[in-house]
């Protein structure tokens, strides 16, 4: 599963300058809480995913391993949401 670094918030002692690059976080896990409350639509909801992966992709060369998961993941997502 490709998905797993995703779910939470990035840690801050572990990157503390996370902040400096990336000015609105989102996870997975936040994404699931909003799905019910939250969005006022679908695009929105696309919106949020998209970022998560391109926060990781913006903190991540791309050689890591998280940039490597976040551009595949992006990149299905993108797959599934064109079919619909």
């Amino acid at each position: 599963d490709k998905s797993w670094p995703f779910w939470e918030p990035v840690d801050l002692e572990e990157m503390p300058d996370y902040h400096d690059y990336v000015s609105r976080p989102m996870w997975l896990d936040k994404i699931e809480a909003n799905l019910l409350e939250t969005y006022s639509g679908p695009q929105e909801f696309a919106e949020d995913m998209r970022l998560v992966f391109k926060n990781a992709m913006t903190v991540n060369p791309p050689d890591h391993t998280y940039h490597r998961y976040a551009s595949k993941l992006l990149s299905l997502f993108e797959e599934l949401w064109a079919q619909g």
